[in-house]
């Protein structure tokens, strides 16, 4: 998948909307399959944060009656 985006990105369809060379990490630094799998499991975060918002909103506006 990481290598597919990074396919996907490069395409001359998808530069219109690229500014530059990949910023996070860079193909430099992350190319071989055991550097992907290093850097996707010291970066990756989960989306917790947003479901959590959500609910809260939903409580919230439950609470307050709206």
């Amino acid at each position: 998948m990481y290598r597919r985006m990074r396919e996907m990105w490069a395409t001359s369809a998808m530069q219109i909307v690229v500014v530059g060379d990949e910023w996070y990490q860079g193909t430099d630094a992350v190319a071989t399959d055991e550097e992907i799998h290093a850097h996707i499991k010291k970066s990756l975060k989960t989306v917790w944060h947003a479901a959590y918002m959500v609910a809260e909103k939903i409580a919230a506006d439950i609470i307050n009656g709206e």
